[in-house]
């Protein structure tokens, strides 16, 4: 994008409430945050052509176009930083609603901390570039923010786009989880894994009692990959029962249950199966929680060690003395 042979790194504009969304908790009403704030804590806001419905995860940021906003925009619409706010009556500005500005003159005028969110959207678009299939940062964000216990959008309308992505995604994050020569986690607590988790982009969005009396299951979720954290690991007599561990999943995009699985990732943050299947054993119709079949790996030379070795290689038991100071912290406010 290039205006007067120069390249355009941000929009300035004035627009009216009704054209900006948002996650739909942080819609505008009596006591929520203003718009300024909203960006400041790094919640995604977003500038559309149209009035949003009120649907999915998302809503207009505030009803009408009453109020105006002058905001400064990334290439694809997310708001840096709100300048101004003023009633529609009142408002002077009769500037065009998207001016473009140079990096020099924009980092002066909006400061540090919406100039670090401009280099930010910068560093984002040219890593978008590096796995050749871009997905823009309102659909990344779509993703993350959804409704809890659903992921909005999935990979429906862009597979190979997603797939991209999430490889790209746990190709970087797993060696800082896993210890390759081990495949255990790569640290000694729950605390320092779950910061890890965080700044590969993770968001804990779920979490539910499970296994062991005292255990939970926390999900996290990076646009279409899900881990699944079990705090005491499975009920005690299965594979992992009693075992702290963790496990990565590229998901379909609508959901959070296993049939919504499509593959797991190994240590190399690669793909293997979701799971592999007894071609004797197989139910097309459901699968052995009884919910309908997708995914599977139906194996014609089916075997026990096979199976092991897959499922050792695509769930990281924690190491002896791990510890799970802060799961409470974290789950408290996803229980429901």
């Amino acid at each position: 994008e290039m205006a007067a042979g120069f390249p355009v790194v941000a929009h300035y504009g004035v627009v009216p409430g009704g054209h900006i969304i948002v996650p739909k908790q942080y819609r505008f009403h009596e006591g929520q945050l203003p718009l300024r704030q909203v960006v400041e804590k790094e919640v995604p806001a977003f500038v559309t052509r149209v009035t949003y419905p009120y649907a999915g995860g998302w809503a207009e940021f505030d009803h009408g176009d009453v109020v105006r906003y002058t905001v400064l925009t990334d290439l694809e619409g997310r708001i840096l930083t709100v300048l101004k706010s003023s009633l529609k009556d009142d408002s002077i500005e009769s500037s065009d609603p998207f001016l473009y500005l140079m990096v020099a003159q924009l980092l002066v005028e909006v400061g540090m901390a919406a100039g670090r969110r401009l280099i930010l959207a910068m560093i984002r678009k040219s890593a978008e570039k590096e796995v050749r299939a871009v997905v823009t940062s309102l659909e990344k964000a779509k993703l993350k923010w959804g409704e809890a216990s659903v992921i909005e959008g999935g990979a429906a309308k862009g597979v190979a786009s997603e797939i991209e992505i999430a490889k790209a995604t746990m190709q970087r994050t797993m060696p800082q989880v896993v210890d390759g020569a081990t495949n255990k986690l790569a640290m000694m607590s729950f605390k320092e894994l779950n910061q890890v988790l965080q700044k590969a982009g993770f968001k804990a969005i779920k979490a539910e009692k499970f296994g062991p009396e005292g255990g939970y299951q926390v999900f996290y979720q990076n646009g279409n990959v899900v881990a699944r954290f079990k705090s005491l690991g499975d009920k005690l007599g299965t594979p992992r029962g009693g075992q702290t561990h963790i496990s990565f999943s590229l998901s379909d995009g609508k959901g959070l249950q296993w049939m919504n699985d499509m593959a797991k990732f190994n240590a190399n943050g690669k793909l293997a199966p979701k799971l592999i299947v007894d071609p004797k054993k197989f139910d097309p119709s459901k699968d052995f929680q009884g919910n309908p079949h997708k995914y599977p790996v139906i194996d014609s030379k089916y075997d026990i060690k096979v199976v092991d070795n897959w499922a050792n290689s695509t769930h990281f038991n924690a190491p002896p003395g791990f510890k799970l100071d802060g799961v409470d912290a974290v789950v408290r406010p996803l229980v429901k």
